[in-house]
């Protein structure tokens, strides 16, 4: 397995290479190195929230639930893109989108001092955009459709978060309400 040939690809998926996306939605050995790129790119963005939250660091549980988290994202915009009438396998997406994740290590340059959080407001719009191009040339649909799908999927994680603050904040209200009550 050539991993230098893949950390090609993602940077030539990163510049919207739409031939290249096809190829990575058709190559059955790009799995293996688009799974460890979803890996170090989990550690970066568990390691950047460390850095700026100085919240504990748990490898061990941040990063598998932000695996299972982009997992889970990529079969919901499978059934969107299957919704918008696309007949294409999980599989074609699947390949493009973990190898365009080595695209997530440049969230290490949030830290830089002053320029750091301009640097990732533009990366996070841009890896917005990388990922309407993969739906559109992993699906095949048109560009209004995979924007459609994107669209939906942040529609969906932003309702699945306040849903999950609620549940935490009842939760928190449930097990002491004399901390949460006014006096």
């Amino acid at each position: 397995m050539d991993f230098l040939k893949y950390i090609k690809r993602a940077f030539q998926i990163a510049l919207l290479d739409k031939k290249v996306i096809r190829k990575v939605a058709e190559d059955k050995n790009a799995l293996i190195p688009g799974l460890i790129f979803l890996v170090l790119g989990s550690f970066v963005a568990v390691y950047v929230q460390y850095v700026y939250r100085k919240a504990p660091l748990s490898l061990q549980v941040y990063i598998p639930i932000f695996v299972l988290t982009v997992l889970v994202m990529i079969g919901l915009v499978h059934l969107l893109a299957r919704l918008f009438g696309s007949k294409e396998k999980v599989i074609s997406f699947l390949r493009p989108t973990l190898v365009s994740s080595l695209f997530s290590i440049l969230g290490l340059a949030s830290l830089i001092p002053f320029i750091g959080p301009i640097l990732h407001v533009l990366i996070s719009i841009w890896s917005l955009v990388i990922f309407v191009i993969v739906i559109k040339e992993s699906y095949k649909l048109s560009t209004g459709k995979a924007i459609g799908i994107m669209l939906l999927m942040l529609l969906a994680v932003l309702v699945a978060i306040v849903i999950i603050g609620i549940v935490i904040g009842i939760t928190m209200v449930a097990q002491n309400p004399a901390l949460y009550m006014p006096k």
